[in-house]
């Protein structure tokens, strides 16, 4: 990655004059699982833009041959081009007013750490300064999301900016890093999610989507659309139900090789019809068969 030095209201900014798809993003397992306060489609990737940016910690030799990591203490603030932006999102033209708007509400976006089991509650923000001035968006990321995204050793998942840029949800990337985080050490996985917890895991307003179908057709269904199509995963989602009502969702997730021919579009599968494996055994064990 080759960025430069810019100041720009009496701060040093890190700059960079194009965005490539090969950046990667590293996101701390436990950031992952957390639960985001709603994010549009752009705020994401100006997000997970800025986060690519990061230069990873460099492994040295001290004068004795030993090998050491040469951590980052913090962030630079980051400076990215509206025309960089433009270029590598596949989204509608970010002009001056949309920008000034994404200035804003990014500085009040959230993330929150919730372990009931220990009744610990923490919110902190992704950005707390943004700006948008002559062709240049100006964003700090917040101190306190460090831990999270620098100098991470274990328990980390990384992927590349150019899929995050391809999605056309916004409910798609936090669906995304959840199956990537699975399929650390294999190339299958299967994961059982709580229909309520899921929807917030997705970044579904409270409130929002309270029919299951609504939420199936406008959140779930067009993530499952986007990562088949613009990744290497190939998931299954089947739907366990108790009586008529959808409870759990279960996702069979494999990663397959690049070059392998993409089946169709992921959907979701009832329970109900007859089947055999992971389907037919819930169906009988929830009494719907």
């Amino acid at each position: 990655m080759t960025s430069n030095k810019i100041v720009f209201d009496e701060t040093e900014y890190t700059y960079v004059e194009a965005l490539q798809n090969n950046y990667k993003i590293t996101l701390h397992n436990d950031l992952i699982k957390a639960t985001f306060a709603p994010l549009s489609l752009v705020e994401q990737k100006i997000i997970y833009a800025a986060l690519s940016l990061i230069p990873p910690a460099q492994v040295k030799v001290d004068d004795s041959g030993n090998r050491y990591v040469d951590k980052i203490d913090k962030i630079d603030p980051i400076a990215i081009p509206h025309q960089a932006l433009q270029n590598i999102m596949d989204v509608e033209k970010l002009n001056y007013t949309r920008l000034k708007s994404l200035a804003k509400s990014l500085t009040s976006k959230t993330i929150l750490f919730d372990d009931p089991q220990s009744q610990h509650a923490k919110s902190i923000q992704w950005i707390i300064e943004a700006q948008s001035v002559r062709g240049m968006f100006y964003v700090i990321i917040s101190p306190r999301l460090y831990k999270y995204v620098l100098n991470l050793e274990r328990n980390f998942t990384t992927v590349d900016l150019g899929t995050i840029m391809r999605f056309k949800s916004k409910y798609t990337a936090p669906l995304y890093f959840i199956f990537k985080e699975s399929l650390k050490y294999s190339k299958t996985r299967t994961l059982e999610y709580d229909v309520e917890d899921l929807k917030a895991i997705l970044g579904v307003p409270e409130g929002s989507l309270k029919v299951y179908g609504h939420f199936k057709d406008k959140a779930l269904n067009k993530a499952l659309k986007d990562i088949q199509s613009n990744t290497n995963l190939q998931v299954d989602c089947v739907e366990l139900k108790r009586g008529n009502k959808v409870i759990k969702l279960v996702f069979d997730i494999t990663e397959i090789n690049v070059a392998t021919v993409k089946q169709a579009p992921a959907a979701t599968k009832d329970v109900n019809k007859p089947s055999t494996g992971i389907s037919g055994l819930v169906a009988t064990l929830f009494g719907t068969n």
